[in-house]
């Protein structure tokens, strides 16, 4: 009996490790992409000075990221393959982080969203590490944002991929090459 793939992979990553370049490129390549929620919610709460920012109000940030991806929801193709800059599971990996409680909603949400079992990670990678206005974290504790990424996922019930540190063509290629493998 052949495995039914959901069709919606994750990339997931700490901040600035080229997931968004990553997601450009499969763009172009045909697939639907959906982009960071997270930094579309940190622009919009920077625009009219709220704290529903990470940095000020995590759980505040959560709740609206979370609601952003509920309404996103519909936008979906499900006969396509998507690829989506972080979901649910980076919300708890992030209020993990922060040693904050982690809302059993945001577990539970998982079967609605289906999600791919499998998930890429971009890996931190310090030759291309940028800070700027939305990525405020320092190296160090980007690499810690990675680990609670990782044991979030994994705790979860996902097979964590760790994407190479390379081009991005040679990210697309690899990618590509596991999907082949799993259809």
């Amino acid at each position: 009996m052949k495995i039914q793939h959901r069709r919606k992979y994750i990339i997931t990553g700490a901040p600035a490790t080229g997931k968004t370049s990553l997601l450009e490129a499969l763009a172009k390549r045909g697939y639907q992409t959906k982009a960071e929620v997270a930094r579309k919610v940190i622009r919009q709460e920077l625009a009219v000075e709220s704290i529903a920012v990470p940095w000020l109000d995590i759980e505040l940030f959560s709740e609206k990221v979370f609601a952003f991806m509920l309404a996103e929801l519909p936008t979906y193709h499900p006969s396509e393959i998507t690829f989506l800059d972080r979901a649910v599971p980076d919300i708890i990996a992030y209020l993990d982080f922060a040693q904050k409680k982690i809302p059993l909603k945001y577990q539970q949400s998982l079967t609605t969203f289906n999600y791919d079992t499998t998930v890429f990670l971009a890996p931190t990678w310090e030759e291309i590490y940028l800070n700027d206005t939305e990525r405020k974290e320092n190296f160090i504790q980007a690499k810690a944002i990675e680990e609670a990424l990782v044991k979030a996922y994994t705790s979860l019930g996902f097979k964590v991929i760790h994407l190479p540190k390379s081009t991005i063509s040679k990210r697309v290629a690899f990618i590509t090459s596991i999907l082949a493998k799993e259809d």
